[in-house]
């Protein structure tokens, strides 16, 4: 049989019409049959997609055009919305991974006014290792122990302390133990700074100090599901914490690893605020998800922009072109993406524009604490990951 002129199709043997089933939509063609025709379907196939993806993004550049396009049964010229967020999460994120860094610095304390200070753990334990007397550890110790307090002081620092868990502290007793038999202090010496030549230092036993092996994941018996799954969350959170410090690039890695998960999270959330504030428009709860999802679209899009603008003045260097780029993302999203939700909203519902902008205010409120906790539990999610 000539499968250019097949009779039946080949998948579910209905009589073809043409050249695709009416009933699957499966080509007469048979790719397998004619190098040609392989190629044939590659290019087409890729072209189809393609044309679908570029008709989609250029009339998102039109606030509303696309959704409403969609809800109104014109969806064949664009990618499915849920399809598109996938790829454009997928893309942007991995983009993000890319070209935002942060280059290693110590654990800092905050001054009142919100500024750094220049003391900190990490460079008093250096101090402490290349102190040259007994008396220069002490002081050293002293000063990574005083920034040490500041921390705890600093709500952002007991955040990052209760990470870190007690081998903070740990670490820098005994560095200073080390130092000093280093240095061959006298036994009378290392009593006086509180430790043993003869023994690790450890907290006293009333410390609510205990070691790390102490604080390590051990479930106990009869425990619930949900308490293992929290103090599992827990320990690699802790496990994590040190790699974090040397290497800050990985948490940010591993929150924009969680980010997708949240927004896909977040969107029915979004779509259930639509359905309660244009009760009366008569859409169901799918076409308001719809709307969601064109609207995290074009976030999504807003955010790749801006994630390859950074790659570009990354490369470029500079500080000017860094300040550039902070205020085109400032601009882009205190700006832009404020107008574009706005006039999408207005032209999806078509509604007047006081009803349109008091429940544009209402949903933005809601929507603002919404991506306040979906950007928290990315970074717990990342950081526990």
């Amino acid at each position: 049989m000539n499968d250019h002129h097949a009779s039946r199709c080949d998948n579910c043997e209905t009589p073809l019409v043409g050249a695709y089933c009416h009933i699957c939509g499966q080509h007469a063609h048979n790719p397998l049959r004619s190098f040609k025709h392989a190629v044939e379907d590659v290019f087409e196939s890729f072209w189809h997609l393609d044309g679908r993806i570029f008709r989609t993004l250029r009339d998102l550049l039109v606030p509303g055009r696309v959704a409403k396009n969609y809800l109104d049964g014109r969806r064949v010229a664009y990618v499915p919305p849920l399809r598109l967020f996938v790829i454009l999460s997928l893309l942007t994120f991995f983009i993000g991974k890319l070209t935002i860094h942060v280059d290693p610095v110590p654990m800092h304390a905050a001054n009142p006014d919100g500024t750094l200070q220049t003391s900190d753990i990490e460079v008093g334990e250096t101090g402490i290792r290349s102190a040259a007397t007994v008396d220069a550890v002490l002081k050293a110790r002293a000063s990574a122990f005083e920034s040490l307090g500041e921390l705890r002081d600093n709500p952002f620092g007991q955040a990052m302390l209760s990470m870190l868990g007690p081998n903070t502290e740990q670490s820098l007793h005994e560095t200073t133990r080390k130092r000093l038999i280093e240095l061959k202090a006298t036994p009378e010496q290392l009593r006086a700074a509180g430790y043993d030549a003869d023994k690790p230092w450890a907290p006293a036993a009333d410390s609510p100090i205990t070691s790390a092996a102490d604080t390590a994941f051990t479930p106990a018996p009869g425990e619930g599901w949900f308490t293992r799954w929290l103090k599992q969350r827990g320990e690699r959170m802790r496990q994590n914490a040190n790699a974090i410090r040397k290497d800050p690039d990985m948490l940010i890695k591993l929150i924009l690893g969680a980010v997708p998960g949240a927004l896909l999270m977040l969107m029915p959330v979004f779509a259930l605020f639509l359905k309660l504030l244009y009760i009366r428009s008569g859409r169901g709860f799918l076409e308001h998800l719809v709307v969601a999802m064109y609207s995290h679209i074009a976030l999504l899009c807003m955010l790749l922009v801006n994630f390859v603008a950074l790659g570009l003045g990354t490369l470029v260097g500079g500080t000017a072109m860094a300040v550039a780029t902070n205020a085109f993302a400032v601009v882009l999203f205190g700006f832009v993406a404020p107008a574009y939700l706005l006039w999408m909203q207005k032209r999806v519902y078509a509604q007047g524009w006081i009803k349109t902008l008091a429940k544009y205010a209402i949903l933005g409120s809601v929507y603002t604490v919404l991506l306040g906790c979906a950007l928290i539990y990315a970074v717990l999610a990342g950081i526990s990951s």
